[in-house]
């Protein structure tokens, strides 16, 4: 398949891909759709009194309904509230990615990966909130052996 690059401006390193296309047109797509996706959404910020987890940011669209075990790794861990935890945008970006995770008593534990940034952005989003209990959930609990699945396969242990 052979490529088609634009250039976009007068700096050499600034180009745009375009497949055929026209640069600024529009295109329709399909996407896949997770069906009672917003239904666990609803039932783990609930538990979790509309709040993120680690850091208490109470605004709802500001607020994700995060998947311990990721959705697409096991389908019959995708709806259980147990495998829900309620974060934050930023939060729920860097559980995702390994960078946090959380202990067999529930607290923060952050990646080497992060301990290696320094500025007080890192110090205010994670380093203050490190070995620190998540906030409780009012009934389901993060599952231990999906917290352990979690520490285990995708948070980041060494720098």
């Amino acid at each position: 398949m052979s490529r088609n690059w634009t250039k976009i401006d007068k700096s050499p390193e600034i180009y745009l891909y375009e497949p055929n296309q026209k640069i600024g047109e529009e295109i329709i797509t399909k996407t896949k759709r997770r069906i009672n996706q917003n239904f666990f959404r609803k039932i783990v910020l609930s538990n979790y009194n509309e709040n993120c987890a680690i850091c208490s940011l109470n605004h709802v669209s500001l607020l994700v309904a995060s998947h311990i075990i990721p959705w697409s790794k096991n389908k019959e861990t995708r709806l259980n509230p147990h495998n829900g935890i309620c974060l934050c945008s930023i939060h729920d970006k860097a559980f995702d990615q390994g960078l946090i995770s959380f202990d067999e008593e529930f607290k923060v534990i952050i990646s080497p990966q992060i301990h290696k940034i320094k500025n007080n952005a890192i110090n205010n989003y994670f380093i203050n909130f490190n070995h620190r209990e998540i906030n409780c959930p009012r009934k389901f609990y993060p599952s231990s052996d999906f917290l352990s699945y979690h520490r285990n396969r995708i948070f980041l242990k060494s720098s």
